[in-house]
């Protein structure tokens, strides 16, 4: 029997907007202080982890969630192609972003300038736990339109699956597998903001002149929560399209975790980083991953 948890998700959609917050804000604050402390081999380790706990959610929990909702409305493995269309999304998302990007982008760049704005292409409109920041450390990059337009295509992109994030937390029942995947996404957002954050300060946004920054990052993902709690609280065992909707709605959030657990955060957290001081060393990496894994395999037994 699954327990009413509405509240918990509720809360949960709290904690995830003031971290998102917190986030996005960081990099404004670390400029005045010391954002050495965000690349501590603490925050490291625990990041992989979280990406451990994103895929496994997204396999153990969240499609398995859509499975039972669409099990007894459809021989057709709905739920599995749904997810495959969650993938697809975030796949268009940012190709759609980058090829704006090149679309816009002046003929006359030097080839530096080519070569950081390819490098902050794929900051932008992929998902990344980095901080592009620091490779644009001692560049002069106020001023210039397209950098900033970069940076309006790169939180347009966060936004969109931001919100499809949320939605997977808001369609959730099972209070273990809320707790876990908000957990995860407590992670997911605050380095994320840390990264759309570092791309603004870099980029001559003032903390004055970022409201829309804040403002959209900061709200995304709890408002696909809050459509997610919606959805879900509106589910009828007897009726086949509330069946259908949630689980429909499940997969594509199974999709979308899935291609953000193993296509963004997996190779940014097992990138070479040569530069790159208190790094963990790979076998400490890769526990940390089976560790997440783990947690959601074990939890999956009861919930």
């Amino acid at each position: 029997m699954v327990m009413d948890t509405a509240d918990l998700r509720w809360i949960a959609t709290g904690m995830i907007l003031i971290v998102s917050f917190a986030g996005v804000g960081c990099p404004f604050l670390a400029m005045r202080t010391n954002e050495k402390l965000l690349h501590s081999t603490f925050f490291q380790l625990m990041r992989v982890l979280c990406t451990g706990l994103v895929v496994s959610v997204a396999l153990l929990h969240v499609l398995a969630d859509g499975q039972d909702y669409l099990r007894n409305v459809s021989e057709y493995p709905v739920a599995d192609a749904a997810a495959l269309v969650g993938i697809f999304l975030m796949v268009a998302i940012k190709e759609m972003g980058t090829m704006a990007l090149h679309y816009l982008k002046p003929p006359n760049k030097n080839g530096v300038e080519e070569c950081l704005l390819n490098k902050e292409a794929d900051h932008g409109f992929g998902h990344t736990h980095g901080l592009p920041s620091i490779e644009l450390h001692d560049l002069d990059l106020a001023g210039q339109p397209l950098r900033r337009f970069v940076v309006y295509m790169m939180e347009v992109s966060i936004m969109v699956h931001s919100v499809l994030v949320g939605l997977a937390l808001g369609v959730l029942k099972k209070r273990v597998a809320i707790l876990c995947l908000t957990a995860a996404l407590l992670f997911h957002q605050f380095f994320e903001g840390l990264a759309l954050g570092a791309v603004a300060v870099k980029n001559g946004f003032s903390f004055r002149c970022s409201w829309h920054l804040f403002l959209t990052f900061t709200l995304a993902c709890p408002i696909g929560a809050v459509l997610g709690i919606f959805f879900a609280d509106q589910y009828d065992p007897e009726d086949y399209r509330t069946a259908w909707t949630l689980g429909v709605l499940n997969a594509l959030a199974a999709g979308t975790l899935l291609h953000i657990g193993l296509v963004e955060l997996l190779p940014e957290d097992f990138r070479e980083c040569s530069g790159c001081r208190n790094t963990p060393p790979r076998w400490a990496n890769l526990l940390a991953l089976f560790v997440g894994g783990t947690i959601m395999a074990v939890l999956a037994v009861w919930a």
